[in-house]
């Protein structure tokens, strides 16, 4: 059987009314319940067990949970339209204001001059969208569970409509734990952003407060500050560029838990040592979160020497005032070399924090550091990690890798990068513009260009988040299931519950035992060789991290830790 007929029987079958009549003519669309780790696009067609009347999802309160589905148009469909319910269960109900509805974006990226690859990007909001006829187009529900939810089952209906016809009503079926999640305890979770890459108009505090916020929702717990300062007092002010408004701000929103660090990365490198020292003891005075001081990037080759002049401001610091608080950090390992051949002649012996390439990450590296009173934090910037190719790779990298190789920090190169990229590059076609700030780009070349590397879109009115970012958020929250299962085991223990706690762990032991750590370099050594390839486009498209892990899998996996977690809550 062909796939058109094979499509054409499963539109048919769909296109019924709940009392199982068939109206006349031909249906004029499809939808159809995705799973949100999946890849699709514009072609994407239903399969016969995605054609159903329910989308169901569980998480616990406080949790932020999506769910997705699609349209499939066989005729045009004009004014097409989601209207959400409540969601209700038998004694309680979650408001609509706490169900965020939005559209999956797409763009194309140009691998070779007749070669554009449709890829889904960012999730927008929307009141009516036009699909054309054997187009099809995602739809993004994401339910923000109260603190107090009351556990339970909850229901709301999802209406699909074009114009003033239903086209078809679905059922979200949402499951409430009677669970509360563990913070991700010591856990450091962040992404680069640079206040001075923003547009002008953007540096400002109240858009800085957005993005803190913003980060906080996706389980970020720390961030990178900026503060280009000549002076103390130029540590305070309006700019977006001020150390201050970074850090108090972050502190203020809750992005950094009490005992957590801020990371100062940008401008640091200018402060002399003077300077250093009162800016120190000016956020002692302030109460600030302890800041992690980021001195040289990557410090290889040359830059060892700028490693030894900084370290010697530390240790004079430090002598002179040893119950001063702070940290050194950079980008680094305890021994190896960078991949561009270069090496780093063990200047992490220097630091506090290594913040060590993630394909180099092994639980050997973890411990030894430990062993030498360091922390290794993991990140990777070989990836564009906005687009839903690389939801998979996102979660799993945030969750279960960052679980089993002990890292006690986790990041990606970028939250929203500076530079923007011709989706047309290195095809010989389009625009012969390869990087430039968004702000710049001609109006009539704005839609194709995409930002290299970019969890958001950095719209006037606050970030957009892309599919990456929304996967970022999953994979965090499978490390707080996980960290919550320890200490519930760690309770039952000491309660005396020893069989319970030992088949808990059983669970822990068989999800670790499916991660394969060496994926991490498996998957970025695929990409860069697409890179190569193809160029800079090809970096928009990441191989899943394990073929042997699904993308219905993590949901596995995580309902067998939450159901260990509420038998353990249930024996107490």
């Amino acid at each position: 059987m062909t796939r058109p007929v094979l499509t054409t029987m499963i539109l048919v079958a769909a296109w019924t009314t709940a009392g199982g009549e068939q109206p006349s003519g031909p249906p004029p669309a499809v939808v159809f319940v995705t799973n949100p780790l999946d890849i699709c696009d514009s072609s994407t067609e239903p399969t016969k067990d995605q054609v159903r009347d329910t989308v169901s999802a569980f998480a616990s309160p406080g949790e932020y949970e999506p769910v997705t589905f699609s349209v499939r148009a066989i005729k045009p469909l004009k004014g097409m339209r989601v209207d959400v319910g409540e969601l209700k269960s038998e004694t309680a109900v979650i408001p609509r204001s706490r169900i965020d509805l939005r559209i999956v974006s797409t763009f194309n990226r140009w691998l070779a001059a007749d070669n554009p690859v449709e890829t889904e990007y960012f999730l927008d909001r929307f009141d009516a969208v036009d699909i054309a006829a054997h187009r099809t187009r995602r739809f993004w529900v994401t339910v923000h569970v109260p603190d107090d939810a009351p556990p339970g089952v909850y229901h709301a209906p999802l209406t699909i409509r074009a114009g003033d016809q239903v086209l078809r009503t679905l059922t979200l079926r949402f499951e409430v734990l009677p669970i509360h999640l563990s913070p991700p305890d010591g856990m450091n979770y962040f992404q680069y952003s640079n206040p001075a890459a923003l547009a002008r108009h953007l540096q400002t505090p109240e858009y800085n407060e957005k993005i803190l916020l913003d980060m906080k929702a996706h389980g970020m717990t720390t961030f990178t500050a900026g503060g280009w300062l000549q002076s103390l007092d130029q540590i305070d002010g309006p700019h977006a560029q001020r150390l201050a408004v970074n850090v108090e701000t972050a502190a203020k929103t809750g992005l950094v838990p009490p005992g957590g660090t801020a990371v100062w990365c940008y401008g640091l490198q200018y402060v002399k040592e003077d300077l250093l020292e009162q800016i120190l003891l000016e956020a002692r005075k302030r109460n600030w979160p302890m800041l992690s001081l980021y001195l040289v990037d990557e410090p290889g080759g040359e830059r060892v020497l700028k490693v030894l002049e900084r370290m010697r401001t530390v240790a004079a610091i430090r002598r002179k005032h040893p119950d001063l608080r702070f940290r050194t950090i950079t980008t680094t390992t305890l021994d190896a070399d960078w991949p561009n051949g270069t090496t780093n002649v063990g200047v992490g012996q220097f630091y506090d924090i290594l913040i060590a390439h993630a394909p180099l990450v092994t639980p050997a590296l973890v411990e030894e550091a430990r062993r030498l009173g360091k922390q290794v934090w993991a990140y990777q910037c070989q990836v564009a990690p906005g687009p839903g190719h690389h939801a998979a790779f996102n979660r799993y990298y945030f969750g279960y890798w960052a679980w089993k190789t002990g890292v006690t920090g986790c990041s990606f190169y970028m939250y929203c990068s500076r530079s923007y990229t011709s989706s047309y590059s290195n095809t010989g076609t389009g625009p012969k513009l390869t990087q430039r700030a968004w702000w710049d780009i001609p109006d009539k070349y704005r839609d194709k260009y995409i930002p290299r590397f970019a969890l958001v879109r950095l719209d006037p009115d606050g970030p957009v988040p892309a599919l990456g970012w929304e996967a970022v958020r999953e994979g965090v929250d499978d490390y707080r299931y996980l960290v919550t299962l320890k200490k519930a085991i760690a309770q039952a223990r000491q309660d005396g519950h020893t069989h319970a706690a030992d088949q808990a762990q059983r669970t822990i032991l068989a999800i670790e035992d499916r991660i394969d750590l060496s994926s991490q370099e498996r998957s970025t050594d695929a990409a860069m060789k697409r890179y190569h390839k193809h160029g800079a486009m090809a970096l928009w498209y990441r191989p899943p991290p394990q073929e042997d892990i699904s993308s219905t899998d993590y949901n596995t996996f995580r309902r067998r830790i939450a159901d260990q977690i509420v038998n353990l809550t249930q024996i107490r």
